[in-house]
């Protein structure tokens, strides 16, 4: 049999790399899957039984916000 592959939930994206050369700021986003995906590869047995390996795999969203300021720099927001 063939894997299939499903998905319930999405992507987001995440910022993954940001980098400052010469006062100029780089920044690349990657984009994460999550939610609930299923990966199911059936097997037909001489018998006529179907044997499913199944791998699931469960990623949550980390709603926390976190920021790391080095010493001496400062952190200014407006709304």
């Amino acid at each position: 049999g063939k894997e299939a592959k499903f998905l319930v939930g999405g992507e987001v994206p995440v910022l993954s790399n940001v980098s400052v050369d010469n006062g100029s700021t780089t920044t690349s986003v990657e984009y994460v899957e999550y939610g609930i995906k299923l990966n199911i590869k059936p097997e037909v047995k001489e018998s006529g039984d179907i044997l499913c390996q199944m791998k699931v795999e469960i990623k949550t969203i980390d709603t926390a916000t976190k920021l790391t300021v080095q010493t001496g720099q400062t952190l200014s927001t407006s709304t």
